[in-house]
C-alpha cells in the first residue's frame, strides 16, 4: 500500500510512570504477578469496536510479556558499586556454565530492562555507560536509575546493598522495552482518533475489498533480478489495499518486494517496508540497494539501530547516508583543500621568515652591561618576586641567567622583524619561464604578494568550513526528504 507524502505528524500521550497507571508500572506488576493472572485472548477475524480490538492486544501483549518473563533465560553480573557507578566483572549467561570474566558494554546497557536485586524487581530507566581504567585495567561502568513497585529506587537500592555486600549479583531478567512499546502503542491508538479511519477499518474487517493505490505495472527489471511465474503473477495481481503474499523462507519474498516496489510504487511516494528481525531486513535491503543510486532507483533509508542491525542494512542508515550525501562530501573536499593549499602558503611564509634571521648565540657586550640594561632589570625584579612565591608554595626556584634573557629576547625581536618584512615584501619570482600548469596571468608576473593570498585562503576556508557545517546540519533532511523506501522492524515502527 503506497501513500503520498504527507507532513509527518506525532502524537505521544505521556504516561507517567510515577503514577499507579504507567505502562511501565502495569508491566512490572504483572511480572511480580502470577502468571496465569494473564491468559493469551483470543483474536477474531473481524471486529466491530475498535476499542475492542486494541483491548485484545493489550492483553495478549501483556501475556506475551509475562511468558517471556517466566520463561528464563537471561544472565547474571557479578558487580560491584564504586560511588553511583556500577563495575561488572563478570557476565554469566542463565543454562551456561561459562562466564565472560569480561563483559562487552552492551551487556551493560539495561535500559528498560528489568532486573532483579535482592529479590526485588527494578525497572531500569537510564542506563550510561563510559570506558574508565582502573589499576591499568581498561573496562566500563554504568551508571543505573530506576524504580520498583513500592517506589525505592534502584540507585538507593544499590547504595544500600553496597554497604553490605562488596560483591553485587543483579540478575538481568528481562529486555521489555519492546513490550513497553507495543503495549503504549496499543494504549495511544485505543485512546486517539485514527489518522487513517479506512486503513484501520482494513485492519479491523480483512474482508473488506477497498482498492489499494498501486500504479499500473511498469516493466519489471528482470535484468538486475530475475523473477519466476508465481512472483511475476503476485507483482502484477496486487489491488485490494491489503493484500496478503505468503510463503516460507527462501521463496523469493524479498526478490517480490524488490520488484513490487520498482513496478508498482507510485511516481513522488514513499513505502514503509517493516520486518520481524534486522535479518530480514538485511535481506531487502541487499536487494533494493542495486537501484539505490541510480537517479531513478529506489532510493532507501534504513530506520534503526547501526549497532544491531545487517552489514548491508548498517550502509543505509540515516547517520551512514549523512556522511555520504553529494553535498557533505562535496564541501568536506573543498574544505580540505583550502585547509591544505592554506597550510602550504603558511608554511612557504615561514620558510621566508627563517631565512631572514639566525639565531644569536653570543654578543660583543660584557655580562655586567647585560646586566645594566632596563629590560633585565625588570626581567630580575620579576623573577625574584616569582621565586619568593616558589619558596613559600615549596617549590624550585627558577634560575638567574641575564644572558639567556638577553638573547631569547634578542632573538624574539629579530624573528618579529623578519615576520613583518615577510607580511610586508612580495615574493620575487624567477625571471625563466614558469611551467605551463600556472596561468598566463600568474606566467607574465615579477612579484608575488603571498601574505594578500594567505588571507584570501584564511577566509576562503572559514566559509567553506561554515558551508560544510551547514550541509551536515541539513544532510538529514535531504536523506529523508530523498528517500522513497524506509526500513525497519516491527519494534521500531512502534517508536
Amino acid at each position: 500500500m503506497f501513500r503520498p507524502r504527507p507532513r509527518l505528524h506525532f502524537t505521544h500521550l505521556d504516561f507517567d510512570d510515577s503514577e499507579r497507571g504507567g505502562p511501565r508500572r502495569k508491566l512490572l506488576e504483572a511480572f511480580a504477578g502470577n502468571r496465569n493472572d494473564y491468559p493469551f485472548l483470543p483474536v477474531e477475524d473481524t471486529y466491530r469496536n475498535r476499542s475492542d480490538y486494541y483491548s485484545t492486544m493489550q492483553a495478549n501483549v501483556m501475556a506475551e510479556a509475562v511468558c517471556a518473563f517466566h520463561g528464563g533465560g537471561g544472565m547474571t553480573l557479578n558487580c560491584r558499586q564504586t560511588f553511583d557507578w556500577l563495575v561488572a566483572s563478570r557476565c554469566e549467561n542463565a543454562g551456561n556454565a561459562n562466564s565472560r570474566p569480561t563483559p562487552e558494554p552492551s551487556d551493560l546497557q539495561l535500559k528498560d530492562n528489568v532486573v532483579e536485586l535482592n529479590r526485588t524487581l527494578f525497572w531500569v530507566t537510564e542506563c550510561n555507560i563510559q570506558e574508565v581504567t582502573r589499576n591499568g585495567v581498561a573496562g566500563h561502568e554504568a551508571n543505573l536509575k530506576g524504580f520498583a513497585l513500592g517506589g525505592r529506587r534502584l540507585e538507593t537500592a544499590l547504595a544500600d546493598f553496597r554497604s553490605e555486600h562488596p560483591t553485587t549479583r543483579l540478575k538481568v531478567r528481562l529486555f521489555a522495552g519492546d513490550y513497553l512499546i507495543r503495549y503504549r502503542c496499543a494504549s495511544e491508538l485505543q485512546l486517539s482518533s485514527p489518522r487513517d479511519m479506512m486503513l484501520e477499518r482494513m485492519v479491523l474487517d480483512p474482508t473488506r475489498r477497498d482498492p489499494g493505490s498501486y500504479a499500473m505495472c511498469r516493466s519489471i527489471q528482470m535484468h538486475l533480478m530475475p523473477i519466476n511465474e508465481d512472483q511475476e503473477r503476485a507483482v502484477k495481481s496486487l489491488g485490494l489495499r491489503v493484500e496478503i503474499i505468503h510463503g516460507p523462507p527462501g521463496t523469493g519474498k524479498s526478490t517480490t518486494i524488490f520488484h513490487l516496489l520498482s513496478a508498482r510504487m507510485p511516481p513522488r511516494t514513499a513505502s514503509v517496508v517493516t520486518c520481524v528481525t534486522n535479518q530480514a531486513i538485511d535481506a531487502v535491503a541487499e536487494k533494493l540497494s542495486i537501484t539505490h543510486e541510480n537517479a531513478d532507483g529506489l532510493r532507501i533509508l534504513v530506520l534503526g539501530n547501526p549497532t544491531r542491525v545487517g552489514k548491508t542494512a548498517g550502509n543505509y542508515t540515516l547517520d551512514n547516508l549523512c556522511r555520504r550525501d553529494a553535498l557533505v562530501v562535496s564541501m568536506k573536499r573543498a574544505h580540505n583543500l583550502l585547509k591544505k593549499a592554506l597550510r602550504a602558503a603558511e608554511d612557504f611564509q615561514f620558510a621566508r621568515q627563517q631565512r631572514l634571521w639566525k639565531p644569536h648565540t653570543r654578543s660583543r657586550f660584557s655580562q655586567m652591561y647585560i646586566e645594566g640594561l632596563p629590560s633585565v632589570r625588570r626581567y630580575r625584579l620579576e623573577l625574584e618576586q616569582e621565586n619568593l612565591r616558589r619558596r613559600r608554595d615549596s617549590m624550585p626556584l627558577e634560575k638567574y641567567d641575564p644572558v639567556k634573557f638577553y638573547f631569547d629576547r634578542l632573538n624574539s625581536t629579530k624573528q618579529k622583524m623578519a615576520w613583518a618584512v615577510v607580511r610586508s615584501r612580495p615574493f620575487r619570482l624567477p625571471q625563466k619561464r614558469m611551467p605551463l600548469c600556472f596561468p598566463l596571468s600568474f606566467q607574465n608576473r615579477k612579484s608575488w604578494r603571498v601574505q594578500v593570498f594567505v588571507e584570501h585562503l584564511q577566509r576562503c576556508a572559514s566559509k567553506a568550513q561554515q558551508a560544510f557545517r551547514v550541509a551536515q546540519d541539513t544532510a538529514a533532511r535531504r536523506v529523508v526528504r530523498n528517500s522513497s523506501v524506509f526500513l525497519c522492524t516491527i519494534p521500531s515502527s512502534y517508536q
